[in-house]
């Protein structure tokens, strides 16, 4: 898919089961920090959890964005809720109701849910956050990511960002 927001050609993967024809529920899966939009294809049995339930799951790549608008990077949060979810229900015949909306992360992609699932509670009924990667302060500033800390929420992202292994 050409981007807009991205400015680029970006992946992403849809698994929509053949029974489902119209107003399908959805479910936005991100993924962890060292996946990518195939991580759920290959290392879970995501096609039969869409035929069982009956919804589409749609597995963006959001690179090393914590699905954010990147303070010095691009805009991962924007592309993937806006963007990227208006694109795939013109495609596909996916809901647009909110009680059938869904979002969940593993890791990094724990942290994007929780984020989108809080700031877009108008366009997300629910939210699941698998090991979600929220002490930004141990990831970052004790982990040696700093800088990448910085790309994504700007130098002064640990004054920002509540939360800190002292607390």
């Amino acid at each position: 898919f050409r981007s807009q927001v991205i400015g680029t050609d970006v992946p992403f993967n849809v698994v929509i089961p053949e029974h489902c024809k119209e107003d399908i529920p959805v479910v936005l899966l991100l993924h962890g920090h060292g996946g990518n939009q195939n991580h759920w294809l290959r290392n879970t049995p995501i096609e039969r959890y869409a035929k069982t339930y009956s919804m589409a799951m749609v597995m963006p790549c959001g690179q090393k964005s914590w699905f954010c608008d990147m303070k010095y990077g691009e805009k991962y949060y924007t592309y993937i809720t806006q963007e990227l979810m208006e694109y795939v229900r013109t495609i596909f015949p996916i809901t647009k109701k909110r009680e059938k909306t869904f979002v969940a992360g593993l890791s990094m992609g724990g942290y994007g849910a929780l984020k989108i699932a809080l700031a877009e509670s108008d366009r997300f009924a629910a939210c699941g956050a698998l090991s979600g990667a929220v002490d930004i302060h141990a990831r970052f500033a004790l982990g040696n990511r700093h800088e990448d800390g910085v790309n994504i929420w700007g130098e002064n992202y640990l004054d920002v960002i509540p939360g800190s292994v002292d607390d």
